[in-house]
């Protein structure tokens, strides 16, 4: 359903959620969001992203690996254990780039990994993989 403007495909608009505590990487993920033309919502810890999604789900998720009250991998267990965001495309954002940290985070059953810093094109290939 893409359609062509100005020579490029133009994705639907999608409603995202971001948690995560640290402000730089917030600002960062909601200026590319939104530059993209999509709606965010944002939290700051895993109580706060569990709460916005009890109410409209967004299309996608954007998870920090370590949150100040619980780490994002008991918030991604959270999610795949409830029936209405069961299959709620979760990705995982950390800091390391530690292979059983990835593991773990695949296992609890994250659709995607993005180390920090990540790169600008990296990051939207994952969105758009997601989005499709």
């Amino acid at each position: 359903s893409a359609d062509r403007r100005s020579g490029s495909f133009a994705l639907s608009i999608m409603n995202i959620l971001l948690i995560d505590d640290d402000p730089v990487i917030r600002a960062l993920v909601g200026d590319i969001l939104l530059s993209l033309g999509h709606n965010v919502v944002a939290a700051q810890n895993g109580a706060e992203g569990l709460r916005l999604l009890s109410g409209e789900l967004p299309q996608i998720v954007f998870l920090d690996y370590q949150l100040p009250d619980m780490s994002g991998i008991d918030v991604l267990r959270k999610v795949r254990d409830q029936a209405r965001t069961h299959s709620l495309p979760v990705v995982l954002l950390s800091a390391s780039d530690d292979q059983a940290m990835k593991d773990q985070a695949c296992q609890a059953g994250a659709d995607s990994y993005l180390e920090k810093p990540f790169k600008y094109d990296e990051f939207v290939r994952v969105l758009s993989s997601l989005s499709e």
